[in-house]
């Protein structure tokens, strides 16, 4: 990350999938590190502000972000 860091230094960088998700109005999941594809939904959905994800990766599971009370949108699926 702290390549990015040194090319992008006008973004906000987050340790975790819960730093990044607190307050925020919708997650966009980009891509398929593991930490990342297997955080709980249920969880995160304390920290965000709209519990709204947009998987581009393909690598969230739909149903169980739905029954976690996310709206859930990905790239190529419905």
């Amino acid at each position: 990350m702290e390549n990015a860091r040194r090319s992008y230094p006008q973004l906000d960088y987050a340790d975790d999938p819960t730093q990044a998700a607190t307050g925020a109005g919708l997650l966009l999941h980009l891509t398929d590190w593991p930490q990342y594809s297997d955080t709980d939904p249920v969880d995160l959905a304390r920290h965000i502000a709209v519990p709204k994800v947009i998987d581009a990766r393909g690598t969230l599971n739909a149903e169980r972000w739905r029954a976690a009370g996310w709206t859930f949108r990905a790239l190529g699926r419905p």
